[in-house]
């Protein structure tokens, strides 16, 4: 099919390979355009394959003090060399992925013509076309989740009314051995998921209960994870399937989003990138302070992947910020304000594990100065747990021995964002959510 193309790339996850890829999946093109949100340039890190290897490796040994997952030597070193050229290649690209996009164009046999009015600096263009798009998604969300609510009221009502009615019949008739049968027939023509009859709830060694007790165990039909809340959690699931669009109707079984927060999280619902920042601070914040253990280093052990990819992984990076807050005073995971000062030694450690992870720019070491810890701890967390998760606050201080006025930058947890996201990952567990004191500055 003969066709024109369009091409939208907001470069933050192919690579100019991939772009043109994509493109291609039309095989007789009459003519393409395109637009980049990205046109400048960034700095490249590695000069060399030989160079971006020899950095790799030496987080690789870094790593390996405290463990290895795979042992198949022969298997690593094809791998290593393979990864290597993968990882310069990247790095080549993201320096520039317009001017890389037009080389790979061109190779392939496009005719290119540059209209110099059309290169000028964004005007913010593909800012507003972003914000927009992120917009109607959440709009996309609310519209479906309206057409949901309606009907979901009134199928839970029924729910409720249902159990209501047996609970009354349940008061006007006692249990004891003589009336199984006639509860027997009520619960299966109600589809009552909640039996007396067969002893699932009742043990009383063929005593009649008290009223007291009668009346305590039927309390339990509503309690979490009870009958009630079974059978319309398997209403509300059912309905969501339903009315809502497929990958949305995945995010809310996968993360047991209440009705109730819908409207709050439909930015998490929409935003694959927010996503895997909740699951981040998940693995960080949360299943730390519920399970009594941190299961990073046990997760990163027993992933079976090369350690040249495990080190750079985000599970890594996780257990590096935690040292590295170690290093300065910082115990609590939500506190970010230093207590001490890391030593030279320590300092020159942590940085070069710090630079063998992530791509710095920086050519001296940042960790010497207080300051360049507090600033790369702020950018880790930014990066792994979203910018909403730190508050940032411009002020003046008087500086004491010039009198003049100093700019200082104050940085805190957000923890609006914090409760946020807590708030959905206790909506999976059997204890109930309570409001967590963190520190604000």
């Amino acid at each position: 099919m003969e066709r024109k193309v369009f091409g939208y790339f907001r470069c933050r996850t192919i690579d100019p390979r991939g772009m043109i890829q994509q493109i291609c999946r039309c095989r007789n093109i009459i003519s393409l355009q395109f637009l980049f949100e990205e046109k400048s340039w960034k700095s490249y890190r590695y000069d060399s394959v030989a160079e971006c290897r020899e950095v790799l490796m030496n987080g690789v040994n870094i790593m390996m003090k405290s463990f290895s997952m795979c042992g198949l030597e022969e298997s690593q070193k094809v791998f290593n060399d393979i990864y290597s050229q993968y990882v310069y290649n990247q790095d080549c690209y993201k320096s520039n992925y317009f001017a890389h996009f037009i080389n790979l164009l061109i190779s392939r046999g496009f005719d290119y013509e540059m209209n110099p009015d059309l290169m000028n600096k964004s005007t913010g263009q593909t800012a507003s076309i972003a914000k927009e798009i992120k917009a109607q998604k959440e709009k996309i969300v609310l519209d479906e989740f309206d057409k949901f609510y309606d009907v979901f009221k009134v199928e839970e009502e029924k729910i409720k009314n249902k159990y209501r009615d047996y609970e009354m019949l349940c008061m006007k008739e006692p249990y004891d051995n003589g009336r199984n049968e006639f509860f027997r027939e009520y619960e299966e023509e109600n589809k009552i998921d909640w039996s007396f009859s067969c002893g699932k709830v009742l043990q009383v060694e063929e005593k009649i209960m008290t009223w007291d007790e009668w009346k305590k165990k039927l309390k339990r039909m509503y309690c979490k994870f009870g009958p009630v809340y079974d059978e319309i959690n398997k209403l509300k699931h059912d309905l969501v399937d339903e009315y809502f669009s497929e990958v949305f109707a995945d995010v809310i079984h996968l993360l047991c989003i209440p009705m109730e927060q819908i409207e709050e999280c439909k930015d998490l619902i929409t935003d694959p990138k927010l996503l895997v920042r909740y699951f981040n601070m998940k693995r960080y914040f949360f299943d730390p302070k519920m399970t009594q253990k941190d299961p990073l280093m046990e997760h990163i052990s027993k992933r079976q992947d090369f350690d040249i990819k495990s080190f750079s992984s985000v599970s890594n990076q996780i257990i590096f910020l935690h040292k590295l807050k170690k290093a300065v005073g910082i115990d609590e995971r939500t506190d970010i304000e230093m207590k001490e000062v890391m030593s030279e030694e320590t300092a020159d450690r942590l940085w070069e594990e710090y630079t063998s992870m992530r791509r710095i720019r920086s050519k001296g070491n940042a960790f010497l100065e207080p300051a360049g810890v507090k600033k790369n701890i702020i950018v880790m967390y930014k990066d792994l747990f979203g910018v909403d998760i730190i508050n940032t606050k411009r002020t003046t201080k008087k500086n004491k021995d010039t009198g003049k006025l100093d700019k200082k930058t104050l940085y805190s947890m957000n923890t609006e964002y914090y409760e946020k996201m807590r708030k959905v990952y206790f909506n999976s567990c059997e204890e109930e959510y309570e409001p967590e004191e963190v520190e604000d500055e």
